[in-house]
C-alpha cells in the first residue's frame, strides 16, 4: 500500500535528503496558505487591498504580493 500524505511539502520530504530544502518548502507553502487566508479574509470583509495598504501604512503593490 502507497503511504498517505497529508500535502505536497510531504511528498517531496520523502522524495528528497536535503532536509534544509525540505524545509525551506515547508515555510514557503506555509507562508503562501496565510497569504490566502488573509485575502480570503480581506475579501470577505469588502476591503480593498488599496484600503487595506492605507490602514497599515504601506502599498498596495505591498498587500498584492
Amino acid at each position: 500500500m502507497a503511504p498517505k500524505f497529508k500535502n505536497v511539502a510531504e511528498v517531496v520530504a520523502s522524495l528528497v535528503d536535503d532536509k534544509e530544502f525540505s524545509t525551506a518548502l515547508q515555510t514557503r507553502l506555509e507562508k503562501k496558505s496565510l497569504a490566502k487566508q488573509l485575502a480570503a479574509i480581506r475579501c470577505s470583509k469588502g476591503v480593498t487591498q488599496e484600503e487595506l495598504a492605507k490602514q497599515i501604512g504601506c502599498t498596495q503593490s505591498r498587500i498584492s504580493k
